[in-house]
């Protein structure tokens, strides 16, 4: 008789399991977590003698192992790893643990009386034109056939992005290489192993660089390529006109969020004045955020095996793709163009300020129409300030100045 057990663990756990011959087994689970000691105790009958079964599991991908002392029957207990991977917001990858962040907005108070606030911020921003860059590669016994063999190949993809509205002035041929091509000849002698390389030709390589200025005339490019046996497309780059006009709206727009914050310190009671700041700004093409994957589920399934005979495996090839995986909005304040559907250029700007923090009561009072002299103790009875003097207040009217010498 053989008996399976399965056992599901959450957290590290001790399985023990003790039985008397040809009755009923009692197993209990002890599983430990954060919170506390919960125990499960389940029964389970009609089995046969059972020395120990006893055994440590740990999680690691819901992997168990176990160690069997059963001298008096054979059992089988069936060990099935699964593996899944999380993907992590923060970092835009697949990972192994999953990071959920922190279920709460963090918040820490100041040391002293200043206070730093942050102004984060992003745009997205469609390319004002694009370079599909193409590999071709041809060869030949000479250079004048292997050349001509190029130029011929070259001649039918340039006529065919004209006919598409691609004028001559977007199409660019940058020469690579020209290098000879030997193959290797044995000696035609008799006891001889020995083989020389010797010249076979040369082979020519180019790339063609295609400027266009609407994404979707790539697919017309790409046939017009394939048309003239090139099918190797390199890369595709995006081109941002006015970079520096970007970078000015961010600027505007980070000013705008920290006069916000400014203004809720300011709601509290407090008021802030700017001591020192620092700015950074950084993007993002979308040739840099295309990440490979490949999807399938696996499963593996012993139970047909016959006992004693290793079986081998033989893997299915398993399809890799690529996707765009765009810079995520959780860590800015304001994206602006935050709805573009195509990949497009992602420029983003910090700026810091730290500011000086005081009570409203006590900041000095500053601006336009505010007296400077509020809140200063007024003059001592009898005195008056000498006429003409720098930083004195001039006398109230009506009253009569003594001239100089005069008691």
């Amino acid at each position: 008789m053989k008996t399976i057990f399965t056992l599901s663990i959450l957290t590290a756990a001790v399985i023990t399991a003790n039985a008397q011959a040809a009755g009923n087994a009692t197993t209990t689970q002890t599983a430990t977590d954060a919170n506390g000691t919960a125990v499960f105790v389940s029964g389970v009958g009609n089995m046969q003698s059972v020395n120990l079964c006893s055994g440590n599991a740990t999680v690691a991908n819901s992997t168990a192992n176990y160690a069997w002392n059963n001298n008096s029957m054979g059992v089988n207990f069936n060990t099935q790893t699964q593996t899944r991977q999380y993907y992590n917001p923060y970092t835009g990858k697949y990972e192994d643990t999953p990071n959920n962040g922190n279920s709460q907005a963090q918040a820490s108070l100041p040391y002293d009386n200043s206070v730093i606030f942050d102004a984060d911020v992003m745009i997205n921003i469609e390319a004002s034109s694009y370079t599909a860059i193409f590999s071709v590669t041809d060869f030949g016994k000479t250079v004048i056939s292997a050349d001509s063999a190029m130029s011929a190949r070259l001649k039918i993809f340039t006529e065919g992005l004209n006919k598409d509205s691609i004028n001559a002035s977007d199409i660019h041929v940058d020469f690579i290489s020209m290098l000879p091509v030997y193959e290797v000849e044995p000696q035609n002698k008799v006891f001889s192993n020995i083989a020389t390389e010797v010249p076979a030709g040369f082979k020519i390589k180019k790339n063609v660089h295609v400027l266009f200025h609407d994404h979707t005339k790539l697919d017309k490019i790409i046939t017009h390529a394939a048309k003239a046996s090139i099918y190797d497309l390199v890369k595709v780059d995006y081109n941002v006109n006015d970079i520096q006009a970007a970078y000015d709206t961010l600027r505007k727009v980070a000013v705008q969020v920290i006069d916000m914050k400014r203004n809720t310190y300011l709601m509290m009671g407090f008021e802030t004045s700017i001591l020192t700041m620092a700015e950074g700004y950084d993007s993002k093409y979308p040739e840099e955020r295309y990440e490979s994957y490949t999807a399938y589920l696996q499963g593996q399934s012993y139970n047909n095996q016959p006992q004693g005979q290793n079986t081998q495996i033989r893997t299915a090839e398993k399809e890799q793709t690529v996707f765009y995986n765009k810079v995520p909005y959780k860590q800015f304040d304001r994206v602006l163009n935050a709805d573009l559907a195509e990949p497009g250029v992602q420029f983003y700007y910090k700026l810091r300020v730290k500011c000086k923090m005081q009570h409203v009561e006590e900041a000095p009072a500053t601006g336009p129409g505010v007296n400077k002299t509020a809140g200063t103790k007024p003059a001592t009875s009898g005195t008056q300030p000498k006429q003409g003097t720098a930083g004195t207040m001039p006398p109230p009217a009506g009253t009569v100045v003594p001239k100089a010498g005069v008691k």
